[in-house]
């Protein structure tokens, strides 16, 4: 169904992807500090261990698995509703 709605679907094994820095390509256990926190053992980039899950998905299923970096798409964003400004 995903398939059908989306047009197009790219499955990406997930094993090790929070284990791997987006940054440099470095695959270490030690890296994933806590579950929320991710520090790279060898570059020492820092990031939420999500997010760099997340980044190293992309990269794998839009072919950019291998390349330096991979930048994000976005940032995630919250939004608010502005109050309505009164009328005079």
């Amino acid at each position: 169904m995903l398939a059908y709605k989306m047009g197009r679907l790219v499955t990406v094994d997930p094993k090790y992807t929070s284990q791997r820095c987006h940054v440099c390509g470095h695959l270490d256990k030690r890296s994933r500090k806590t579950q929320a926190i991710f520090k790279c053992v060898r570059c020492g980039h820092e990031s939420n261990a999500d997010i760099d899950a997340a980044l190293n998905i992309q990269a794998s299923a839009t072919g950019a698995a291998g390349r330096e970096r991979v930048e994000p798409l976005g940032h995630p964003m919250i939004r608010q509703i502005e109050p309505a400004i009164p009328s005079r």
